[in-house]
Formats: structure tokens, sequence, C-alpha cells
């Protein structure tokens, strides 16, 4: 879904990546879903697939997914995001200021957030990202930066994939 509404920002304009592993220390790797890059500024993107309604603040370390009859704890996405745009930033050579952190939700979900940093439903993102409109990039760096992640992400086994997925089924789970 977030794929296709992506493929609306002009390709001349906006160069899309999506689902990049990167390595965050040894053995410990984080999937960043989508980045944009562009002269006005590098987007990444945290896409979240829950429906309920969702509760949480910028400074929580956890928000809350909610049903009638249940609800779930689940990782601040938004302090996910900002762990992935330090990754990037210094992996790149490029000074975090110039990434825009963004969360996005499908349509199930009734979002019910204290934010500054924007949390949005998918459908929303090529509008939000076309709104920035102040040249910080040339295109030679946005092409040599798309690039290079580009080859991070060829680089990338389906072996270290696949373990990666399974860290990810190996960690606690919090249920209330």
């Amino acid at each position: 879904k977030v794929q296709a509404v992506l493929s609306n920002l002009d390709g001349k304009r906006y160069t899309v990546i999506h689902d990049v592993l990167v390595e965050t220390e040894p053995g410990h790797t984080a999937q960043i879903d989508h980045v944009v890059f562009s002269v006005h500024g590098i987007f990444v993107i945290e896409t979240k697939n829950y429906s309920g309604q969702i509760y949480g603040r910028e400074s929580e370390p956890s928000w809350t997914q909610k049903f009638p009859r249940a609800s779930h704890r689940f990782q601040n996405p938004i302090r996910q995001n900002q762990g992935h745009i330090r990754k990037l930033a210094a992996g790149l050579g490029i000074p975090s200021t110039s990434f825009h952190s963004i969360v996005a939700f499908g349509r199930h979900a009734t979002l019910k957030v204290d934010t500054r940093t924007p949390v949005m439903y998918i459908d929303q993102l090529p509008g939000y990202i076309r709104q920035y409109q102040a040249v910080l990039f040339s295109t030679t760096q946005i092409g040599q930066w798309s690039q290079a992640l580009n080859q991070v992400k060829g680089t990338t086994s389906r072996a270290k994939r696949r373990e990666h997925v399974g860290g990810i089924r190996q960690r606690p789970r919090t249920r209330r």
C-alpha cells in the first residue's frame, strides 16, 4: 500500500527506497520501511499496519493499540524511527537535521496520539512530503546518497533478512 501511494511522487524529484535492513550493532539489525530522498530533505517513514484505537505520546517508550475487549502495547514508532535516522545520518554522513521523521498508519486505525512528529495515515504521505519546498541538497548529493543506500540494500542477504525477522519474533510482547 505504501509503495503504491509513494509511487504518486514525481520520480524526477523524489527517489524512494523501500525495506532497507541496516546493522545497528554487531549481531543486531533494524529494518527501515521507506526512505524518500529529495532536494527538500530525506523522509524516513515508519509504517504500522494496525487497527483499533492507537494511543501514544512522543516521549512514551511504548504506545497502546486498543480494542473493545483487549489492548496491546508496542514500541513507540517515533523512537524507533529516530534510531533509524541516527543510523542513516551516521552511515551516509548527513546531518540528522536534514531528515524528516514520519509515522504512517493504515485507515483501519483510529489515531489518538499527542506528538510533534508527524503521525498520519498512509494516503496523506505524498501531500505531506510535497509541502516541503526549501532546497537543502543538490540533485548530485541525492543521487549519491540514494545510490549508497541502494547498495547497502542490495548487499543484504536473504539469510540476514530471515535472521532479522527471527529476532523480532523472539522478542517478548507486552499484552494487557
